[in-house]
């Protein structure tokens, strides 16, 4: 199963599962926690999680199911 939907994803050789999510809202959130943490002079601490969608592709016994929702974490910093 890969993570971020990549194009190559779809060419229907490789058909992988993958998990798309929104690298932009990932990347703008991580850098905002980075500025905040300099500004404050600590390391971070948060756990987000991101949405992500399932699409469900050959690569996968589940591929006679419509894609569904899922939820994918990311962690910045220490717990």
């Amino acid at each position: 199963m890969g993570i971020g939907n990549h194009p190559i994803s779809k060419i229907p050789r490789i058909s992988l599962t993958s998990i798309a999510q929104s690298p932009e809202q990932i990347a703008q959130t991580a850098m905002d926690e980075l500025f905040t943490c300099i500004a404050e002079k600590r390391s971070p601490t948060l756990r987000l999680h991101f949405p992500g969608e399932l699409i469900v592709r050959e690569s996968s016994r589940l591929s006679h199911r419509k894609s569904t929702t899922s939820q994918k974490s990311a962690t910045l910093g220490r717990d």
